[in-house]
């Protein structure tokens, strides 16, 4: 199945500039937990959830410190084309749970395990062979 069928289309990113504090209340009202970060409308990182778990364990205080000091920086993305098997492949072989699905250099939705597992949840099962 192609990726730009199960892409999540209710986007919600958050500003280079912007607080962990504002971040993590956006993720919160959303229910999502991964957030592109953007800079001027262009992809530069993504803030998730084990960020905030880092920034916690750092005892920074999350209303002064920038989404810049704890997002990730190396951004891998998706092509709305792309088989959603191959994605699942690379998010196993990276070790990241939400993938930015990018088209003509702009974020159009998210991609998450959980998608994917929902996917092949649902997938219909081959009926076992008997002799």
């Amino acid at each position: 199945m192609k990726i730009r069928e199960l892409t999540q289309r209710a986007l919600v990113t958050a500003d280079i500039s912007e607080s962990l504090s504002a971040a993590a209340s956006r993720m919160r009202l959303a229910d999502v937990s991964a957030l592109p970060i953007t800079e001027a409308g262009r992809p530069v990182g993504m803030l998730t959830e084990r960020d905030l778990t880092r920034a916690v364990a750092d005892a920074v205080n999350p209303a002064t410190v920038g989404v810049a000091s704890y997002m990730s920086l190396e951004l891998t993305v998706a092509d709305p084309d792309e088989d959603s098997q191959e994605v699942a492949a690379r998010m196993l072989e990276q070790g990241i749970r939400h993938l930015p699905v990018q088209e003509a250099g702009k974020i159009v939705g998210i991609i998450s395990m959980r998608d994917l597992l929902l996917l092949e949840a649902l997938r219909p099962k081959a009926p076992a062979f008997t002799e």
